[in-house]
């Protein structure tokens, strides 16, 4: 078993340290996936987790072209909503340049447009591990992920657990015929699964012989709500990839493991 952490908490197969325990985006042209290496359009969206954990083997780079919002108009339960960014070294952003405006969003969906100027001070570091910036500006971190279905075509077993309890642990049987859903991935190898309803932490590596198909989502769009820095005190949902492509915006750098802050600290 392994332990997730997060940042502003503590780490799902995301942010966290190791294996399961508590818990790059870019809006969909429902094929599209943000490359950084997680339905409702609400601020408190659906079926959330609490698991956190690292990012895949092959960490993707959330920085990409993104297509265009309009083509998602719904967002239904082809979706998932999950608390916090995936990865061991989840991502994150902080500002470099002078006067960076970020645009954001009313609420985490995709088919709205990004048209609410979010203004956020130089040196500002926007990352789960920037605790003291988290509680602040009270950060929320959400991910989700275009739920990918996979047939099962080849009877085994893997070890599984409910999402952040590691000590329940069952043997899960799978047969051809079955269909598993892949929610999200967490970290160090591990992801969210639904099998007949029923929501499972287990090692997705180990689905790799028995499914016809990856075991990871087929999309990925990282949230985060932040406090922007204008009069009003904005409140406002960006999107990571899009945040990324604004000039004056880099990758947060990380030093210590589990520790982030604003730069210049």
């Amino acid at each position: 078993m392994s332990k997730l952490i997060f940042p502003a908490l503590t780490v799902l197969l995301l942010a966290a340290a190791c294996g399961p325990g508590k818990k790059p985006e870019e809006p969909p042209t429902p094929a599209a996936s943000e490359t950084p290496p997680e339905t409702p359009a609400d601020t408190a969206p659906p079926e959330r987790e609490t698991a956190e954990t690292s990012e895949p083997d092959t960490p993707e780079t959330d920085v990409a072209v993104l297509p265009p919002t309009d083509l998602l108009t719904t967002q239904d339960e082809s979706w998932y909503f999950g608390d916090g960014w995936s990865g061991e070294y989840p991502d994150g952003f902080s500002i470099e340049g002078e006067n960076v405006v970020l645009m954001g969003r009313a609420n985490s969906d995709l088919s709205l447009a990004a048209e609410i100027s979010c203004p956020l001070d130089q040196n500002v570091t926007i990352h789960q591990w920037n605790e003291a910036r988290a509680a602040d500006d009270e950060l929320n971190f959400v991910i989700m992920n275009k739920i990918a279905k996979r047939n099962v075509i080849a009877e085994g077993s893997l070890e599984a657990f409910t999402p952040g309890e590691a000590s329940d642990v069952i043997e899960l049987a799978l047969a051809p015929g079955d269909q598993v859903e892949i929610l999200r991935y967490l970290s160090e190898g591990y992801g969210i699964i639904r099998v007949e309803g029923h929501v499972y932490e287990v090692g997705l590596q180990d689905l790799v012989d028995m499914i016809d198909g990856d075991p990871v989502p087929e999309d990925r769009y990282q949230w985060v709500q932040v406090t922007c820095d204008d009069e009003a005190a904005s409140r406002a949902w960006l999107l990571y990839s899009e945040a990324m492509n604004t000039p004056g915006v880099i990758q947060t750098p990380i030093e210590d493991f589990g520790s982030a802050t604003d730069l210049g600290q």
